[in-house]
């Protein structure tokens, strides 16, 4: 849509947009192309107006999040990483609950830790699983699990692997 367009169906083709270069990113990296996915994450990234109002909070941090994790899968940890670790992180707490400590977050703030080789960050990160684990009534349960292989392709299978194995190093997984 033309930029100055201001209606509704204009914002929804924009956020799919951007959504879809959020899914495309995912799904490079799912195929090991980090690289692939952080220009395309970078594109998502471009296409955000520069103030995010309600209908751009979930693609911002949808998109922040993808690169987030298409730098931290390269090889190595790409260098920008503590810098888009910094936006994401920051997106996400201002934006609905974002003082909740939730567990996916904190456990992708310790594999960043790990990746940037942060004691102080890593410490934090740890306290803050244990905080979300004590208020879940299943504690951990979902990402403790291994990636479905359904009729779907699971794009996230790196993402959730990492999340898996850091919980499990921490004791926070039951052997099955």
């Amino acid at each position: 849509p033309d930029a100055a367009d201001r209606s509704r169906a204009a914002l929804d083709q924009r956020v799919q947009r951007v959504l879809a270069r959020v899914d495309l990113a995912w799904f490079q990296l799912a195929q090991g192309r980090a690289a692939d996915a952080q220009q395309t994450a970078s594109q998502a990234l471009a296409e955000l107006p520069a103030t995010a109002t309600v209908s751009w909070l979930q693609p911002q941090q949808q998109a922040l999040e993808v690169q987030v994790w298409s730098l931290l899968l390269a090889v190595p940890p790409a260098p920008a990483l503590a810098t888009q670790w910094l936006a994401y992180d920051t997106a996400r707490s201002s934006g609905f609950g974002g003082d909740r400590k939730l567990l996916f977050h904190e456990v992708d703030r310790a594999l960043v830790a790990q990746a940037l080789r942060d004691d102080r960050m890593l410490a934090n990160a740890k306290s803050g699983i244990t905080e979300a684990l004590s208020k879940m009534s299943r504690p951990g349960t979902s990402l403790c699990k291994p990636p479905g292989t359904g009729a779907h392709p699971n794009w996230r299978a790196p993402q959730q692997m990492a999340r898996q194995r850091l919980l499990s190093d921490l004791g926070h997984c039951r052997a099955a």
